[in-house]
């Protein structure tokens, strides 16, 4: 075979591996939960929770067409086994509290909302002593759908790798060094009277 032609196959394998192939994390950003991480109790980046303090908010956008009709608590009942209390808003979002859950169902259930209902799916926890414990996190648009990206108040950033998020019944956080999202610019962008309710209504 001529080099030609074996430079040729070299390249297409490179280029198959690090388009579609595992290679391909390589060229995503560089947070390092873009990586799959230990499990929690290995990983130096842990940051355990004690989702017991707080108080748990689903916060969507405008719905597709295709779960447009149903009501946001029964498909979580229905699909993800979850309860929860409607939050009135004057706005396109609609809002749950949600009864009960642990760490794992809770962010599985952001992750099945952006995929079949809306793109602008949150999770909002809201800490019943510490303020500076409040978190938002979100599905990572910029990842393979395995991966939430989140803030706490005081915008320390971190990863949550779903397929391990049952490894511990105090999650996976995953703390990092970059700063991808702003906890008041995710604020600011979600309905306001969740706050005042939210305050109002801790558990």
């Amino acid at each position: 075979m001529d080099p030609k032609s074996i430079l040729g196959i070299i390249a297409g394998i490179a280029f198959f591996y690090f388009r579609f192939g595992p290679g391909s994390r390589l060229l995503k950003k560089k947070s390092h939960h873009h990586i799959v991480p230990p499990v929690p109790t290995s990983d130096p980046h842990w940051h355990p929770i004690d989702f017991t303090n707080y108080t748990k908010y689903l916060i969507v956008g405008e719905r597709n067409l295709v779960e447009k009709t149903e009501e946001l608590g029964k498909l979580l009942q229905d699909s993800m086994g979850l309860q929860s209390e409607k939050i009135e808003t004057p706005s396109k979002w609609e809002v749950v509290k949600i009864q009960g859950s642990n760490f794992h169902d809770f962010h599985q259930a952001i992750d099945f909302l952006s995929a079949i209902a809306s793109d602008e799916s949150y999770g909002y926890w809201i800490n019943k002593v510490d303020s500076s414990k409040d978190y938002i996190v979100k599905v990572d648009s910029q990842s393979d759908q395995e991966y939430l990206l989140g803030t706490f108040r005081n915008n320390q950033n971190f990863g949550i790798y779903l397929p391990y998020s049952d490894r511990h019944p105090n999650g996976n956080i995953t703390l990092s060094s970059v700063q991808e999202v702003s906890f008041e610019e995710l604020e600011k962008h979600l309905p306001q009277q969740l706050n005042e309710r939210a305050l109002k209504n801790l558990d």
